[in-house]
């Protein structure tokens, strides 16, 4: 796993996919790749989440094919914003992050100790999903991968 050095997100806040041309040459060295590796699970870990893994930026065409054809097939109908055109962009890392050699991708599991309410018997009573019993979950990640980056850049000693 390497990692390639880029200029910080411009309007981070508002468009965190939005980067500078000007990506710098500067990689983290092999024999280092395992500890920062390590320092990321470590710092993703602390943070809360649940799930860290590592993978390559190489495109996904097979996952671009699929999202196009459920597409096609009208399984996303209720995403009107979810194109072909942005199945094509988001099947190649590189369309939002030039320059980007390795995916960190994360997860927060929905678990709650709270119990389920149990349905009675002739009682009508809807359920709520996990994942909205608490907080925003879209703004928990947000705060927390925002916390994951600057960890990341003062980790490497420069903008990633």
């Amino acid at each position: 796993m390497t990692y390639k050095a880029g200029k910080a997100p411009v309007n981070s806040h508002e468009n965190p996919l939005m980067t500078t041309d000007d990506l710098s040459e500067a990689f983290v060295p092999l024999e280092n790749a395992a500890s920062v590796k390590a320092a990321i699970v470590e710092e993703a870990k602390r943070l809360g989440f649940d799930l860290v893994r590592f993978t390559s930026a190489a495109p996904f065409p097979e996952a671009e094919r699929i999202l196009k054809e459920r597409i096609d097939k009208g399984l996303l109908s209720g995403l009107p914003w979810f194109t072909k055109e942005r199945a094509s962009v988001a099947g190649d890392p590189h369309n939002l992050m030039p320059g980007v050699q390795t995916i960190v991708s994360l997860g927060i599991s929905y678990f709650s100790s709270e119990p389920v309410q149990p349905s009675e018997l002739g009682v009508p009573r809807g359920r709520v999903a996990r994942y909205a019993w608490g907080l925003d979950y879209h703004e928990v990640f947000k705060a927390k991968l925002w916390a994951l980056h600057a960890f990341v850049e003062r980790h490497l000693g420069r903008d990633v």
